[in-house]
């Protein structure tokens, strides 16, 4: 765990340079360049923030998440700031999330005959190693940020359009036998939406979020919101 944690600081200090980087020398114009619409001004930003942290259930029916500590990432893919005044902005952006929700070793995920529904088993008589359901999310967020110096204060509203979430495992049965699993397609809520606060210094941030409705619907999944709280690297740069 204290490995994994360090390279995910290590990649939250310098992902969002190496993917500037590259990114600018494949697009043919300058991705920080800026143009005025009336009297305010328009900037275009790719690749602006990336973020990690734990996010851990609320409301959750069922007894093993609600004490599930789990993780998201996610990274900016392109951000539009317009200006209002001197140190405030409107932010609209599309931003790729990537939220894991684990068990411990006496649990699993499992799925329904038809693989379209997904709960929480024991584990019965398999050695778990891993057992991890995994969705993906496009996200739109509309937000508004005021600076103050080097410290920056933005608050987000987001549209979240989920993919098919997947289950990702690791066990060893009774025989001794190594057995791996992927299952894909496990259908989400296709929409949902959440808030964001972040206070950052010097492009350095926390960040608390809060899912406003269950990533499944009723009979399909487990039904809990989600509430999260990390760093956010890149804001304010």
């Amino acid at each position: 765990m204290k490995k994994r944690i360090f390279l995910l600081a290590i990649l939250l200090c310098t992902a969002p340079g190496l993917l500037a980087q590259e990114f600018s020398e494949r697009v043919a114009f300058d991705s920080s360049a800026d143009f005025s619409i009336g009297e305010g001004t328009i900037s275009f930003e790719p690749l602006s923030y990336i973020g990690w942290g734990y996010h851990k259930p609320v409301e959750a029916m069922d007894y093993t998440l609600q004490n599930a500590i789990n993780d998201e990432f996610f990274l900016n893919i392109v951000e539009l700031r317009a200006s209002l005044y001197d140190r405030g902005r409107i932010t609209l952006g599309v931003d790729w999330d990537r939220d894991c929700y684990r068990l411990d070793r006496s649990f699993r995920w499992v799925t329904g005959e038809d693989r379209k529904s997904v709960a929480i088993a024991s584990r019965g008589g398999l050695d778990i190693r891993k057992s991890n359901l995994i969705v993906n999310t496009f996200s739109f967020p509309l937000g508004f940020e005021h600076e103050m110096g080097s410290w920056l204060i933005r608050a987000d509203v987001a549209l979240d359009c989920n993919l098919p979430a997947k289950i990702r495992a690791k066990a060893v049965n009774a025989n001794g036998e190594k057995i791996k699993s992927v299952v894909n397609g496990i259908p989400t809520r296709t929409v949902t939406y959440h808030v964001t606060g972040t206070v950052s210094y010097g492009g350095l941030g926390l960040y608390f979020r809060y899912n406003l409705q269950p990533q499944f619907d009723e009979g399909v999944g487990p039904q809990f919101r989600a509430f999260t709280i990390g760093l956010v690297w890149g804001l304010g740069m």
